[in-house]
């Protein structure tokens, strides 16, 4: 990855000018998921004016386990629906192509997830085949589906901490 990207206007930014935190929602083995976590999680989330989701490497786990992880397993339905106030401001992936048909690999339904609209509306407006679930070592490591959101709804973390709880 880049140290620096240059934006549309011309300006060069640097990733190491931007305060970087990452979220906790799947532990180590063995360790809790107590309501210290969730708050230590929303209070990075409500500073934030961006998510970052590099790959479907949490995502496409922690709801799946939502006995281990009661708590962490409502962020990602959360985040995705809106509830949370944040919005899609990106989309892009690896996916393979030939001759200009895209295959894409399905890292939303084994967790049990609908894809944000605007991802959806990302892969619906281009031409290609849907191959359903692929191994995690192409969909984290070789074509990762990244999804930057922002923070429109300026939520407090103790609000998004209720609606985790629910």
């Amino acid at each position: 990855m880049p140290s620096t990207i240059e934006t549309a206007d011309g300006r060069v930014l640097n990733r190491q000018q931007f305060e970087s935190v990452e979220l906790t929602w799947l532990s180590q083995a063995g360790e809790l998921d107590t309501a210290a976590k969730l708050l230590q999680n929303t209070a990075a989330l409500a500073r934030a004016d961006y998510v970052v989701l590099a790959s479907n490497r949490v995502y496409g786990v922690v709801p799946r386990l939502p006995t281990l992880y009661p708590r962490s397993s409502q962020y990602h339905p959360r985040l995705f629906d809106g509830s949370l106030g944040y919005e899609v401001v990106l989309v892009a992936d690896r996916a393979p192509r030939l001759l200009g048909w895209h295959f894409t690999p399905d890292t939303f339904s084994a967790a049990g997830l609908t894809p944000p609209p605007a991802v959806q509306a990302y892969f619906d407006q281009r031409r290609g085949f849907a191959l359903g679930r692929a191994d995690e070592s192409f969909t984290v490591y070789d074509q990762p589906l990244t999804i930057i959101l922002a923070n429109t709804g300026r939520l407090s973390a103790e609000e998004m901490a209720a609606i985790l709880e629910k």
